[in-house]
């Protein structure tokens, strides 16, 4: 399984429903905390739950449409759920929003789009 690029802490590598509690406790706070739906729809993805997952990734998206790491590990979940149409469109947004200094995701998303799109 591939790893997402945003963090999820290390205390809670396999205890997915945990963190996902802990992070629905974050959002009950402030439910536009776009990091945290990242972050949780990675822990989804994870834990094999892609549907949750990609919804997550699609909630932080609504919120900030330039967010990168929302559609890199949307693209992510939605190779491994076998849509690949939108994993591609997934990936495109990543490069087009990505910082530089996220050089070496942008070159690994440009081979996946290639590979996907063969």
């Amino acid at each position: 399984m591939q790893e997402s690029l945003c963090y999820i802490y290390q205390d809670y590598k396999g205890k997915y429903d945990r963190v996902i509690s802990d992070y629905n406790r974050a959002l009950e706070i402030n439910p536009r905390y776009v990091k945290v739906y990242v972050n949780r729809g990675a822990a989804y993805t994870d834990k094999g739950d892609l549907d949750r997952a990609i919804s997550d990734f699609n909630r932080a998206l609504e919120i900030n449409p330039r967010y990168a790491e929302a559609y890199f590990n949307k693209a992510l979940a939605c190779e491994e759920a076998g849509r690949i149409k939108e994993a591609i469109e997934a990936y495109k947004g990543f490069i087009k929003y990505a910082p530089p200094q996220y050089y070496s995701y942008i070159e690994y998303t440009k081979q996946r789009i290639e590979s996907l799109s063969e």
